[in-house]
Formats: structure tokens, sequence, C-alpha cells
């Protein structure tokens, strides 16, 4: 036999590096890929936040028409009023109304002061349920995101702490009385 016809052959340590080798190029490859695709589905997430309304307040009378406040954050100052035809208990049905309100920056400002004022006093922790009444859900952007769902506000407002609410929800029916005009 000749020196040129023995080939090394190559030890069971290199066999076993470049078998974790392959294994840790998989496990590298599966991670990148699993963070470029939660990356896209933040992004998607973060790009609905910025085109969705800056503050949103959705009010569901059991047995009577949802309606709904929409406000806007940047110029034009836009508050949106919507009605809906269904029970806000049940199916609220298709939205049979939209009314747009311009609003003055001065108009504007006192809602989102409002709407700050109301978001510092909101409670943690209000366990308060009931079988029937007004479902409310306040959407709002103004401090962070922030969406939270709440069982009759107008059922001992001040001490459930709601009357920031209330106030905000006052003075957007005023403007949209006002706008209606």
């Amino acid at each position: 036999m000749r020196r040129s016809d023995i080939r090394p052959q190559p030890s069971n340590k290199l066999l076993c590096i470049k078998g974790n080798m392959k294994i840790v190029s998989i496990i590298i490859f599966a991670l990148l890929s699993g963070c470029a695709t939660k990356s896209i589905e933040l992004d998607y997430t973060l790009s609905e936040q910025i085109f969705s309304p800056f503050a949103l307040i959705q009010i569901a009378p059991t047995f009577e028409k949802p309606i709904e406040y929409e406000l806007t954050q940047h110029e034009p100052y836009v508050l949106f009023y919507s009605e809906y035809d269904g029970k806000g208990g049940y199916n609220w049905g298709k939205k049979v109304k939209t009314t747009r309100i311009d609003l003055s920056e001065e108009q504007h400002i006192k809602a989102v002061e409002l709407l700050k004022a109301c978001l510092t006093t909101l409670p943690q922790n209000d366990h308060s349920l009931g079988p029937d009444g007004t479902t409310w859900v306040l959407e709002t952007r103004a401090f962070q995101y922030l969406k939270t769902i709440i069982w009759e506000p107008e059922h001992e407002t001040t001490e459930r702490g709601y009357s920031g609410l209330i106030e905000l929800r006052n003075y957007l029916n005023q403007l949209v009385t006002e706008g209606s005009k």
C-alpha cells in the first residue's frame, strides 16, 4: 500500500463537531426566522395602533342602540359619532349613522384634557357586575395603549371612580349636539 492511498480518516471528535455545527446552524436559522416573523407581527400591530383613533368610547346599553365616540389625535381635529341599529347587549347590528364634527383646537384640547384626567383617576380594581345595564368600552393611546371594559359606570359613579369618564362622555355628547345643529 502506498502512502498516497492512505487517506486520513476523520476522527469521531471531528464527526461530532461537524454534526453539532449542522444542528447549531439549524437552531440559529430557526431562531432568526422566528425573530423576523415576530418583528413583522409587531410592526403590523404598531401600524394598526398608529392609525387607530386616539380615543374611542363605545356605549352599549343591553336593550338599546349602541353608540360610539371616536376622537382623532392630529389635525384636522374631528369627533365621529356613530349609531348602530341593533341592541348593545346582543347584536350591535349595522352602523346606520355616522356624524362628523369638526373641532376647533380649543375643543380638541379640552376633550384631550378630560380624557387624560379620566385616565389618571380610572380605577384599577372595579369588580362591579350586573345582569343588565350599559357596558362601556374605552380604548385610547393617550399615555400608552389601553382598552378597558366597564360595566355601568353611571352606577355609583363617584364611589367607583368614574366621574371623569362621565364628564368626558357628557362633553363629547355636547360637541355632538352643538355640531349637529
